[in-house]
């Protein structure tokens, strides 16, 4: 039974098949269900795809090249997840990682082109969830995502 003006969402496909329920919501609910994602990479193209990708899987993307870009926006919205670039032109990702700790709540991923096990090793225990190389696969990284 269908309501009017509503529709399935992908974020809710878990819940209907989780709990043998239907759920619908309006345009207007879609927009609070998302999960959000910051992105901060300096590389137009990686952000680029980073954000397609995520938007078509039902995420929130904002993107953001610059650490100080990342600090007004977070300061302004909740983000569920921050996907970081370690090599920043304003300085590096660790640092701004490891002042991020301190929200459990949000996911952190790392994603860089540093291949050194001694800065994947920093990066998770500093407080980050994931670390994901470049080059990297799209479908793997926005199955990390989830």
């Amino acid at each position: 039974m269908a309501l009017p003006n509503r529709k399935p969402v992908s974020i809710l496909r878990r819940l209907n098949i989780l709990l043998g329920k239907r759920f619908y919501a309006t345009e207007q609910e879609l927009l609070v269900l998302r999960p959000k994602v910051l992105v901060l990479d300096d590389e137009d193209e990686i952000a680029s795809m980073l954000d397609h990708a995520l938007s078509r899987d039902g995420y929130d993307v904002s993107t953001v090249r610059t650490i100080s870009e990342f600090q007004d926006k977070q300061a302004g919205e909740a983000f569920d997840i921050y996907i970081i670039d370690l090599g920043l032109p304003d300085g590096n990702g660790l640092s701004l990682i490891q002042g991020l700790s301190r929200n459990p709540a949000c996911g952190v991923i790392i994603l860089s082109g540093r291949a050194a096990d001694t800065d994947r090793i920093v990066g998770l225990e500093i407080g980050a969830d994931d670390y994901i190389q470049k080059p990297f696969g799209m479908r793997e990284l926005v199955a990390r995502v989830r």
